[in-house]
């Protein structure tokens, strides 16, 4: 039996989840904000949303959509992390903040070829340890001016006239050879710390040496899901995060659904957090595994992302499950359906 508060009081969760569906019937413009959840509680999140007329985003979506744009106007030639583990002798990582947000990433590497080259486009002194088994070189580059690091590479390697901009004299042309020549490689960089111009540009380089050579993008996401969700989103709704209902037919739009603004400036008018973490205001409704008796007007104790769940995996850049344990408190994506199936039907059903 799960637990469930009303107004910081203890309630029968029957109760609440009558009350969370009032709520949102009641609703102008409600927002569903997603934290780290699985494929199934996003599904049962975005079917929500169209219950009720809402918008679902991801409460990390603002850190990804510069990703997405780029992926929208430019394409990317990706690979697998755990077939670059196997395979890939030369890795180029671009930034100080290329490992923040994967700093087990050296260590899976390990696993792999016995030995590589790396190359560091960075400042020297955040240069990462990758153990015995990878020959790191740095290229020192200002991390402000990583942009126009990579624009200078690529007209190198097209050819095309260029300055030495933020490289010391002879790096652009160390730089050139060690990409032109030798196995199959791969680029890696932060998502969340770089700007759609700068993924434009990794993605670009990419291609471009696709032209001469065999290599990759591994372009490394937070541990927070919002990938997964995106991509979910997109398998249910035809579209990314930022997916509104109102109108009946699932619609999006990055600036009118995008969470963070909607919650800041109070255009919606009842949030619920779906392990979303802290948020610009107050939830209304929270679902999530401990969260304080009064955090929020209906609180729904639920698990969180499990290991065994299904879930964006990053060593495999696909979804997978691993070992289900046995669940002490209600699924996320159960208490979902059951608050939709409580609400009246609408002319669409999202998933």
């Amino acid at each position: 039996m799960g637990k469930a508060y009303i107004e910081g009081t203890a309630a029968a969760l029957d109760g609440a989840l009558s009350l969370a569906a009032s709520m949102l019937s009641q609703a102008r413009q409600p927002l569903l904000l997603l934290g780290a959840v699985d494929v199934p509680a996003c599904r049962a999140a975005i079917a929500l949303a169209g219950r009720c007329g809402g918008v679902v985003d991801h409460a990390n979506s603002a850190q990804l959509f510069p990703f997405l744009s780029a992926l929208r106007e430019c394409g990317m030639i990706s690979g697998v992390p755990a077939e670059v583990r196997r395979r890939a002798g030369r890795l180029l990582l671009i930034g100080a903040d290329a490992l923040t947000h994967w700093q087990e990433l050296p260590a899976f590497l390990a696993n792999g070829l016995p030995q590589r080259t790396a190359f560091w486009i960075g400042p020297p002194n955040m240069l990462p340890d990758f153990g015995s088994g990878v020959d790191v070189h740095c290229i020192a580059c200002p991390q402000d001016r990583l942009t126009e690091a990579l624009g200078i590479l690529r007209a190198a390697l097209s050819g095309r006239p260029h300055g030495v901009g933020p490289f010391a004299q002879g790096e652009v042309e160390r730089l050139k050879t060690f990409l032109e020549t030798g196995d199959f490689g791969a680029a890696i960089w932060s998502v969340p710390e770089t700007d759609a111009i700068g993924h434009e540009m990794a993605m670009g380089l990419v291609m471009d040496l696709n032209k001469v050579a065999r290599f990759t993008a591994m372009p490394v996401f937070q541990a927070d899901q919002a990938y997964s969700s995106a991509l979910v989103a997109t398998y249910a709704t035809g579209f990314p995060l930022r997916v509104g209902f109102a109108s009946g037919d699932a619609r999006h739009d990055p600036w009118a659904f995008a969470g963070d603004r909607l919650a800041a400036t109070g255009e919606c008018d009842l949030i619920v957090s779906i392990a979303a973490g802290m948020l610009p205001r107050r939830a209304d409704i929270l679902l999530a595994a401990a969260p304080q008796a009064n955090a929020a007007t209906v609180v729904l104790h639920c698990q969180d992302l499990q290991p065994g769940s299904v879930q964006y995996r990053r060593e495999l850049a696909s979804f997978a499950a691993g070992p289900r344990e046995p669940a002490s408190l209600p699924e996320l994506n159960s208490l979902l359906h059951e608050i939709a199936n409580l609400l009246p039907a609408r002319q669409m059903e999202a998933v």
